[in-house]
């Protein structure tokens, strides 16, 4: 009949690996596109309204933003 190993005598037991982060894909974004649109009459963009957009701006970090003229806006579609 065989003896229960002795506890003392074993070797601990090993610590269980460490967790590997894993990278997670991110879904792409398919609502509505994030840009600021600016039509800009033909005075182009006051200071008042250079004001009045930067705050815009900054409410929407991560926002691409875009003034257009109607020169630009005709040639773009």
């Amino acid at each position: 009949m065989l003896a229960p190993p002795d506890p003392a005598a074993s070797e601990p037991e090993e610590a269980p690996p460490a967790a590997v982060p894993t990278t997670q894909a991110v879904e792409e974004y398919r609502g509505i596109p994030r840009k600021l649109w600016y039509k800009l009459g033909p005075h182009g963009m006051s200071d008042e309204i250079r004001d009045w957009t930067k705050t815009c701006i900054d409410s929407n970090p991560g926002y691409e933003v875009e003034s257009m003229t109607e020169e630009k806006a005709a040639t773009r579609w």
